[in-house]
Formats: C-alpha cells, structure tokens, sequence
C-alpha cells in the first residue's frame, strides 16, 4: 500500500527499523507496501497506531490527512 511506504519514508525508516519497532517481519511490511499481501486486522492496527493514523488511511485511501505523518503542512 503506498501509504504505508509513504509513511515509512516520512519517517526516515527502512522496512527493517519499521518492523523492529512493530514487531512485525521487515518481508510482511514489504508485502503489505507492493500489496502482495493484506495485513490481519491486528497488525493493521499496530501500524495505525505507530504512525497516529487510522487504518483506512494507512490501507483504504488515496492520501494521508493526519498532519504530523506530513511536517510540511503545518506550516500555516
């Protein structure tokens, strides 16, 4: 899911520093970001919370609302 990724890279983390801090195989989130793959909707919510997003935003839409994902629009 590009959303995923998206949120990944704002973070300056490699899909192995993500699963680290998640818990969940560095190959899993690789396969959630090409959409290889789905996650369960536990660990869907595990990524929600690590990026502060829901999950549709992470894995059901086109772009991100949640402000601190994107520093740049915070600037008013």
């Amino acid at each position: 899911m590009k959303n995923l990724a998206l949120l990944r890279k704002q973070k300056k983390l490699t899909q192995k520093e993500l699963a680290k801090n998640t818990g969940i195989s560095a190959s899993s989130i690789a396969m959630y970001e090409t959409g290889e793959r789905r996650p369960s909707l536990k660990k869907a919510k595990v990524l929600a919370d690590y990026f502060e997003v829901t999950i549709e935003e992470i894995f059901f839409t086109n772009n991100i609302h949640d402000k601190r994902a994107n520093p740049k629009q915070n600037c008013a």
